[in-house]
C-alpha cells in the first residue's frame, strides 16, 4: 500500500486505470521524427498504456501507419482564416475531450501554445529533436506550461536548457531495433566493389549532401571500387544528381528516392560504409540504425550529437565537417583492412544493443512519465493564472490567411 507522504501515491492508487498518452505533431510526412514516434508509441503500447497520435496541420503520407502498429490517429483540422490564439483553444479543448493523462508534444507549434489552457493534472512534455531554430524555439514557448522537456542529444539539451533557464531538461537518445538474428547472421563481409550508403534527406544546408559527389570521386581517384546508394529525397535531387555527372560518376550513384521504414534495414544489411557529412544534426538517427546493421559510419564530427553515438575508431569514423580528404582517407583504410571493418561492425552493432535499443529508451520514458504522474515535476505556477502576455504574440491574433498572404507578397 502506498504511504501517504509516498511521492509515487498516485501512480500506485491509478494503477488499475489505463494511462492515456497523445503522441502529438503537426504533420506526418514520413522520416526520423515519424519513425521515433513508431517506436517510441508501440513501446508504450506493449507497456499497456492507450496511445493516441494526433496531427494539428496536415495527417501526411505516414498518418495511416500508426492504425497498422495499434494506435489510434486522430487529426485535428484547422481553418485557413482562423486565428492561432482561437487555434490554440481548439486544441485544447480536443485534448482535454480526449482525457489524456500525457501528452507530448513534437514540433508542434500550435498544440505548444494550447498548453495554458489544460487542466494542471495533464502531464505535458515537449520533445526537441533538432537544432534548427524552429525545433529549438517551440519549447520556449509556454514554457511554465510544461512539466518537463526531454531532448535527444547532448547538444540539443544544453541548448534548449540555455532557452528554458531552471525548467527541467532531461536527455533520452532515440533507439532502434536490432535486424532480426537471422538476417544478421546471413550478413556477409566487406564488398568488392564497396557499397557506401547515404539515407536522409536531400537538403545541402543540413545534410551536407554536395560533399557525396566529390568524396566517391575521392574514393575511386585512390584506386577503390565503390558504389554509392542514396535514399531518401528533397529540394536538393536534381542538382545533386547533375554534380555527379559533371565529376563524372554519375554511374556509379544510385538514387532510390524515398524508403519505407521496411527498405532501410535491408539496404543497410547489404551496405558496407554509411556516409554522414552533415553540418547539423539534432541526433542523427541514422548513425544508430546503420550500427545496428553493422553498416560502419564515416560522420561528420558534431560535438554532443554524433561523438555520442560513434565511437571514433572503434564502431567508425568521425571527420570534420566538409573535410573531403578525411572522408575519402577513412573509407580507404576501411576498404583496404577488412579485418579492421570486420571489428569495426561487429562493434557498432553491440554499440547499439547495449545503449541505443528501444528498450533503453522505452524505459527511460517510462521513468519520466511515471515521475511527472507521481509529481516529481511540478508546474511552477498554475496554467490558469499564465499571462497570455508571456505565451502570446500579436501575430497569434492575425487570421493564418492574412498571415499567408503577407508572405506571399515577400
Amino acid at each position: 500500500m502506498a504511504r501517504e507522504d509516498d511521492p509515487f501515491r498516485i501512480l500506485h492508487i491509478e494503477m488499475n486505470k489505463k494511462i492515456r498518452v497523445a503522441l502529438i505533431v503537426w504533420s506526418l510526412p514520413g522520416g526520423g521524427l515519424e519513425t521515433f514516434l513508431l517506436r517510441l508509441g508501440g513501446y508504450l503500447l506493449r507497456q499497456g498504456m492507450d496511445v493516441d497520435v494526433i496531427t494539428t496541420e496536415v495527417p501526411g503520407s505516414w498518418f495511416t501507419k500508426f492504425a497498422e502498429r495499434g494506435m489510434t490517429a486522430i487529426h485535428l483540422p484547422g481553418w485557413l482564416s482562423s486565428v492561432p490564439l482561437l487555434d490554440a483553444r481548439r486544441i485544447a479543448r480536443q485534448l482535454i475531450d480526449g482525457k489524456y493523462d500525457v501528452i507530448m508534444l513534437n514540433n508542434a507549434k500550435s498544440a505548444q501554445k494550447a498548453l495554458r489552457f489544460l487542466p494542471d493534472d495533464v502531464v505535458a512534455i515537449p520533445i526537441v529533436h533538432g537544432m534548427d531554430a524552429f525545433s529549438i524555439h517551440t519549447p520556449c514557448i509556454n514554457a511554465g506550461a510544461w512539466n518537463v522537456a526531454i531532448t535527444v542529444s547532448t547538444q540539443v539539451h544544453d541548448t534548449v536548457q540555455r532557452c528554458v533557464g531552471q525548467r527541467p531538461v532531461v536527455c533520452i537518445p532515440h533507439g532502434v531495433e536490432l535486424p532480426a538474428a537471422e538476417a544478421w547472421e546471413q550478413r556477409v563481409g566487406l564488398h568488392n566493389p564497396v557499397h557506401l550508403v547515404y539515407i536522409g534527406r536531400l537538403f545541402d544546408e543540413e545534410k551536407g549532401v554536395f560533399a557525396l559527389p566529390q568524396i566517391l570521386r575521392g574514393v575511386l581517384d585512390r584506386g577503390i571500387q565503390a558504389t554509392l546508394t542514396i535514399a531518401g529525397d528533397g529540394p536538393d535531387r536534381e542538382p545533386l544528381q547533375q554534380v555527379f555527372h559533371s565529376n563524372g560518376v554519375g554511374e556509379k550513384v544510385h538514387f532510390a528516392g524515398f524508403v519505407s521504414p521496411e527498405e532501410v534495414y535491408p539496404l543497410l544489411l547489404d551496405g558496407d560504409i554509411l556516409l554522414f557529412p552533415s553540418r547539423s544534426e539534432g541526433f542523427g538517427l541514422a548513425l544508430a540504425e546503420a550500427q545496428a546493421c553493422g553498416c560502419v559510419p564515416v560522420a561528420s564530427r558534431l560535438p554532443g550529437v554524433t561523438d555520442t553515438i560513434v565511437e571514433d575508431g572503434e564502431t567508425g569514423y568521425l571527420v570534420a565537417v566538409g573535410d573531403i580528404d578525411g572522408f575519402v582517407s577513412a573509407i580507404i583504410q576501411l576498404a583496404d583492412n577488412p579485418e579492421l571493418w570486420l571489428k569495426m561492425s561487429k562493434a557498432g552493432h553491440d554499440r547499439v544493443k547495449s545503449f541505443f535499443s528501444i528498450e533503453t529508451m522505452g524505459q527511460a520514458y517510462m521513468e519520466i512519465i511515471q515521475e511527472a504522474l507521481g509529481g516529481k515535476y511540478p508546474l511552477p505556477q498554475s496554467r490558469a493564472i499564465i499571462s497570455a502576455l508571456k505565451s502570446l504574440s500579436l501575430s497569434d491574433f492575425v487570421p493564418n490567411f492574412v498571415r499567408a498572404l503577407t508572405r506571399l507578397r515577400r
